[in-house]
């Protein structure tokens, strides 16, 4: 299956499935490529546009069913996202109508639409988010013939990297302000 449109879409993924060894053995596989381009304009410093992302992803699955007492599914996903930096910017507090001239005065009413941000992205050339993903799982049933005993026994572990601009200013307009945000995680589960 394949997608084409706007903003530099594409979208393709397949689906796989069959026996490998007759009333024994069968596999389900998948698989998907995505990504679009960035929808904004950065009108700062490196600019480039943001909000774009690619992700891909694979996934298998296979059934075992060595007798009519025993089966035994085993699942493995893989996927990677590798996005942009996000779209965002400040609506500064001069467009305020809602108690203007008070301490705390917000907007009310619609929020105009923008198409371009201000971002820093030659001082963070990879903001954005960049997320490793992999789970398993292994689950068997033995029909006991008065209960059915389960075991289910999975793996996870993702590996993230967000960085991003959140001062809102171009650092063309005062180079000492520059707040950046770098957050890097990592995190592996085993559970039985």
């Amino acid at each position: 299956l394949a997608t084409l449109a706007e903003d530099g879409e594409q979208d393709y993924s397949g689906f796989l499935s069959g026996p490998l060894i007759d009333d024994t053995l069968s596999f389900m596989a998948s698989a998907r490529w995505f990504e679009m381009d960035g929808q904004y304009q950065n009108i700062g410093t490196g600019g480039g546009s943001a909000g774009g992302v690619s992700s891909s992803s694979l996934n298998l699955s296979l059934l075992w069913t060595p007798s009519e007492a025993v089966d035994v599914i085993f699942r493995v996903a893989y996927s990677e996202d590798d996005d942009d930096h996000i779209p965002f910017r400040l609506q500064t507090s001069d467009l305020n109508n809602c108690f203007p001239n008070s301490q705390r005065g917000y907007f009310c009413g619609e929020v105009e639409e923008f198409r371009d941000v201000a971002l820093n992205l030659d001082v963070l050339p990879a903001a954005g988010l960049e997320r490793e993903t992999l789970r398993s799982n292994l689950m068997a049933n033995f029909d006991l013939g008065f209960a059915t005993l389960t075991s289910v026994t999975s793996y996870t572990e993702e590996d993230t990297t967000t960085s991003r601009d959140n001062d809102f200013l171009d650092t063309t307009q005062n180079p000492l302000i520059f707040l950046p945000f770098i957050s890097v995680e990592a995190f592996r589960t085993f559970d039985s």
